[in-house]
């Protein structure tokens, strides 16, 4: 451990450009007209962006980052943006485009950079046109294919019996013009009509069309043409477009039956409402189906999906929409309905897609379509929007979709009035999920400090912070942590509570603690072995020592053995690193002053050794000489025993307690 130490220190010392640089992450999307590029800075930078010779370049004024371009191409093509790279002479980040595009680069928010590759010529008197390097500059379009090269003959050239068969370049005739595009779409619309109509049984097509110089005979004219046409509400639907299913195969339903937005009328909800209870109950007290429909439908478009529920159980009814409507109310409620009308819904291209997601929390987000998910979002009123927001960004932020996750906070924070705690949390999370690290604990200061509905996901988002940085955390939030537990025992919130309690009391050095509350939160395994894995040696010594290491992940599991390797326990470090046998320790860096004390060789300490040695082998080098008289030999020997004793409380004074 001391070893390792003094290799950070040194470099520290050697490396200290690279210990300052910044990790700016780069993430991109593939838009219909634009392909965007999100640059993620630790602090706001001073940045300038100006034209190259394959594009453009960004350049930042003081010491370059490090891009992490690592996941650039995972969600784009090339085809506005070809490549990307950091310059190693001067470190700008260069662009290469591929059509006849231009970027306009944008701050989304502080320390947030948005760079847009959009199609078409750039706006007049753009200055991110303006050229960073010396020299004219082509105009931006397609790079053009390359061509191989002819190879050279090697022997004979072989006889091409095709040859034969083609005309001579002379009497080849010459090819007709293109039709123009107005020509073509027309002509394939006429043809997609007439093949559709053959498929329905309505147009009968004939081998042969009759010559332009042949006449007719009267027993031709008397038969059917080459066209037979029919009524046109005749027509089957054979090539119809198939009506939009889900999974299991029943019909998605269409968007205006989950209108929520549409569901509210004109005026204050306190008068709506009023009027929504007239006329439930029709003849013979019996209820009015459109009626009651009418007043669950308003009942969910502000929010109130217990209300909602109610009225169905009082004013029974049966129609198509009855189950939707009765999963919504369980659904605005926060409660879960895997098992509901919504089930395997999440392909739907509508609405239902977002209600299926939140109606089954074990169902990754992944398998929705995030654009019907946005759309129906963005449509919902805003009280509900603040609702579900945060909590289905969170899903999408922990399924390592950061882009949807951060559409879906766009959508909620755009909503006038006062912040709400539960959307800073999300948004402190996608921040650290983004690599913004210090704007997360920002946000995160005033939900952790003030108590609210927010308060313990304020405290779980903060542990989970401080985990991913490795940072030394307050106890007190461990206390607060500990507080929440048996409030929220048996919710379903008590899972993510439980891990952020074995985390937090890892990162107070409590690993005693965290390791016997590990069972009741066996979700927290990987992040409590990670964070042992840089925890003080006695902890690594206590836990990792005879542990099972097959379900630690395979990268904490090598720091460990690296760990244990460094501790001198080469069996234990095989073990944690899954290899036959223990680990070969490294051998030792040859140490005079080391060899010099062990032999006992005052004379031969080295020159750079420090001077309490030097000073304690000057006392131990002295002896009295044997000729002197009792008395002089006895008080020299005091005088050196003195020396040497106060020597030896100099040399201690250096070595840390331990």
């Amino acid at each position: 451990m001391p070893r390792l130490l003094a290799l950070v220190l040194v470099a520290g010392l050697l490396l200290p450009g690279l210990a300052a640089a910044q990790v700016v992450r780069v993430i991109s999307g593939d838009h219909p007209t634009f392909t965007r590029l999100v640059l993620s800075f630790e602090t706001p930078p001073d940045w300038r962006l100006g034209r190259s010779q394959d594009g453009y370049a960004l350049r930042l004024a003081g010491a370059a980052p490090r891009y992490d371009l690592s996941d650039v191409f995972r969600r784009i093509t090339r085809d506005r943006l070809a490549a990307v790279w950091a310059d190693p002479e001067d470190g700008a980040l260069r662009l290469r485009v591929a059509c006849a595009c231009h970027a306009l680069p944008f701050e989304l928010r502080p320390g947030v950079l948005v760079i847009d590759i959009r199609e078409g010529p750039a706006p007049p008197g753009s200055s991110f046109e303006t050229a960073l390097e010396d020299g004219p500059l082509p105009a931006l379009g397609p790079a053009p294919p390359t061509r191989p090269r002819p190879r050279t003959s090697l022997g004979p050239i072989p006889f091409d019996w095709t040859a034969q068969l083609r005309p001579a370049p002379s009497e080849s005739p010459a090819l007709p013009p293109l039709p123009a595009p107005a020509i073509a779409g027309l002509r394939d619309e006429l043809l997609f009509g007439l093949s559709r109509g053959v498929a329905d049984g309505m147009i009968d097509p004939v081998t042969r069309l009759p010559t332009p110089s042949s006449q007719p005979s009267p027993q031709r004219q008397a038969q059917s043409g080459n066209l037979r046409l029919g009524d046109v509400l005749e027509t089957r639907t054979g090539l119809a477009l198939p009506q939009q299913v889900a999974a299991d195969g029943q019909s998605c339903p269409a968007d205006d039956r989950l209108d929520l937005a549409g569901w509210g009328e004109e005026g204050s909800a306190a008068s709506q409402l009023a009027t929504a209870f007239s006329g439930l109950v029709g003849e013979f007290d019996r209820p009015a189906p459109a009626a009651v429909q009418r007043a669950v439908r308003l009942h969910l478009h502000f929010g109130f999906g217990a209300e909602a529920r109610a009225l169905l159980q009082a004013f029974p009814i049966e129609g198509p929409d009855t189950p939707f409507l009765a999963s919504l109310g369980r659904l605005l409620d926060g409660e879960p309905d895997p098992q509901g009308p919504f089930r395997g819904m999440e392909g739907c291209d509508s609405a239902a897609a977002l209600w299926a997601l939140l109606a089954d929390p074990a169902l990754p987000p992944r398998l929705a379509r995030a654009p019907a998910v946005l759309r129906s979002f963005s449509a919902l009123p805003a009280p509900l929007r603040r609702h579900l927001g945060p909590g289905l960004a969170e899903r999408f932020l922990a399924a390592g979709d950061s882009a949807t996750a951060t559409a879906l906070q766009d959508s909620f924070l755009r909503i006038p009035g006062p912040a709400d705690p539960r959307a800073t949390v999300t948004e402190a999370r996608i921040a650290a999920a983004l690599g913004a690290g210090p704007q997360a604990a920002e946000l995160l200061q005033g939900p952790a400090a003030e108590s609210g509905p927010a308060h313990h996901a304020a405290l779980i988002a903060l542990v989970d912070l401080h985990a991913a940085e490795g940072r030394p955390l307050d106890p007190r939030v461990e206390e607060d942590i500990a507080a929440y537990l048996p409030q929220f025992a048996g919710t379903a919130e008590e899972p993510a509570l439980r891990r952020a309690h074995v985390l937090s009391l890892a990162l107070t050095d409590r690993f005693d603690a965290a390791f016997s509350a590990l069972p009741a939160a066996p979700d927290a395994a990987p992040g409590l072995w990670e964070l042992l894995s840089r925890g003080p040696d006695g902890a690594i010594l206590l836990h990792a020592i005879g542990a099972d290491p097959r379900p630690v992940p395979p990268r904490t599991r090598d720091r460990l053995a690296t760990r244990l390797l460094d501790l001198g326990f080469p069996d234990q470090a095989g073990l944690w690193s899954m290899t036959a046998g223990p680990l070969t320790l490294p051998p030792p860096d040859p140490d005079p002053l080391r060899e010099a004390l062990r032999e006992r060789a005052w004379q031969a300490l080295p020159e750079t050794a420090p001077e309490t040695w030097r000073s304690l082998a000057g006392t131990l080098s002295q002896r009295p000489a044997m000729a002197d008289p009792p008395l002089a030999r006895s008080r020299a020997l005091a005088e050196t025993s003195e020396g040497t004793r106060s020597a030896i409380e100099a040399l201690l004074s250096t070595v840390p307690p331990p």
